[in-house]
């Protein structure tokens, strides 16, 4: 009894906000190739193209250490109010929602130290390193095998003197999405963050580190594959960074690092980070509706009290009495 009046109770304050914004979550469908994050696997490689390859031809996915996380089945309504029979306050409606708007949003990253960006066996030439790839892998409930679920391949391109840098994208590939979104639109918007440390020594000959490049690079509206079995192939792309300063090398770096002889494979520590984050559709109505529930809280809490005192209270007899 305590349990339908509760749920009664959810429905007559979800009945108070916008037909619009609720129409929208409680018809939400979540694309079944999306918030795939079981046994997710994120890793880094950043190596020297092969000669006449592409970077896609030069580098291998290699699977690292992942992070495991729960499921969701949609329609988020069904949910919702399973999630909060237990409690009817609107802060509790307004905190479910709001963690579900999370799972529209994933961020995964890896990162790959070299000891020397530029080799002595290859007279400590520029761009020693020039193929970047991050790939995300997923092992399904199930399945023997791990899968690629997300694959960005990209190469570090020079300006014609060598003082600077440049990262343009080779191919991009989105099978499985680490972020919920919509099952009619199939769409996830992709960032990767780009960031590169180089150690150095300068011209005191003190070592120092320093930001070379700090660079986002957009791929808006990704469409992820209808059903599981599905398969994605990598996407051409021609996103490019800006232009940084091209990887440090100093003089008193070479100098000794040639007096180290075999002791010295070469100049210039580096390290790369890669950060990506996926955003779906469909975040932004569950957030409205969150927001939605905390503008009328007081007019909620009126509405719950209100159904279930009405519930409780027994009615009058309508006859007469003689």
């Amino acid at each position: 009894m305590i349990a339908i009046l509760r749920t009664s109770s959810l429905l007559v304050a979800l009945s108070i906000l916008s037909g619009c914004t609720l129409f929208k979550v409680i018809t939400f469908q979540s694309a079944e190739t999306s918030f795939q994050r079981e046994d997710s696997e994120a890793s880094l490689k950043f190596i020297a193209k092969g000669e006449g390859k592409t970077c896609l031809d030069t580098l291998i996915p290699k699977p690292a250490k992942e992070e495991k996380f729960e499921g969701f089945i949609p329609p988020v309504i069904v949910g919702a109010i399973a999630g909060v029979a237990l409690n009817m306050a609107a802060s509790e409606i307004e905190g479910y929602l709001a963690g579900k708007q999370k799972e529209f949003k994933a961020s995964y990253n890896a990162s790959k130290n070299l000891p020397s960006f530029y080799l002595k066996s290859n007279h400590f030439k520029p761009n020693g390193y020039n193929c970047l790839g991050l790939w995300r892998t997923v092992k399904r409930a199930g399945q023997s095998e791990r899968e690629a679920a997300f694959e960005w391949i990209a190469v570090l391109s020079p300006n014609d003197s060598g003082t600077a840098l440049q990262i343009k994208t080779e191919s991009i590939m989105l099978r499985f999405a680490a972020a919920r979104t919509g099952s009619k639109s199939r769409k996830v918007d992709v960032t990767v963050e780009v960031k590169i440390d180089a150690t150095t020594l300068n011209d005191k000959g003190d070592t120092v580190t320093t930001t070379i490049a700090d660079k986002v690079l957009a791929y808006p509206g990704l469409t992820i594959p209808e059903s599981i079995e599905a398969l994605a192939t990598p996407t051409a792309s021609s996103v490019e960074s800006s232009w940084f300063p091209a990887i440090p090398l100093s003089q008193k770096e070479i100098e000794k690092c040639n007096a180290l002889h075999a002791n010295c494979a070469g100049a210039s520590p580096v390290n790369v980070s890669v950060l990506v984050t996926e955003t779906g559709s469909g975040g932004d109505d569950i957030g409205d509706l969150g927001k939605e529930i905390g503008d009328n809280k007081k007019t909620l809490s009126d509405a719950v009290s209100k159904a279930i005192t009405d519930a409780l209270t027994p009615k009058a007899s309508s006859g007469s009495s003689k």
